[in-house]
């Protein structure tokens, strides 16, 4: 059986409220687990200690889920010219729907504008190319 629709009322309505509700014990969540969740991990490779999320904003609720599943997910954040993490939520402390902290050697600040002001030895000085070559194509 591949999705909770084809299992019998009797024993989709328990899974169905073991998943919705967050519960990482018990024999609700033990059957969950060995219908569901394995699944899941093992459509993962099975062994793997974590999987990073980046590059887009990964919704606290998938994110919830996944832990819930035993799936350890790690949120991070970067841009091209910070080569390229800024934040990143360390595996002891995951706090679904955020990117954690700063990593090592990196200050963030946000101005009054919305715009935010990284500072690190991740960051690029500046571009290689002179700035006549910086705006070609894009008139």
């Amino acid at each position: 059986m591949d999705t909770l629709e084809q299992l019998p009322g009797l024993l989709r309505s328990p899974l169905q409220r073991g998943i919705r509700s967050g519960a990482t014990a018990g024999v609700t969540y033990r059957l969950v687990d060995r219908l569901v969740y394995r699944k899941i991990r093992g459509g993962l490779g099975g062994r793997m200690r974590l999987i990073v999320s980046g590059g887009a904003a990964l919704s606290a609720d998938v994110a919830r889920f996944l832990l819930q599943a035993g799936v350890t997910v790690i949120e991070g954040y970067g841009m091209t010219e910070t080569a390229p993490v800024i934040c990143v939520s360390p595996p002891h402390a995951i706090r679904p729907g955020t990117v954690g902290r700063p990593v090592s050697g990196v200050t963030v600040r946000l101005a009054e504008d919305g715009e935010l002001f990284v500072k690190g030895p991740n960051v690029m000085a500046g571009i290689l190319a002179p700035e006549s070559t910086q705006t070609e194509g894009m008139g």
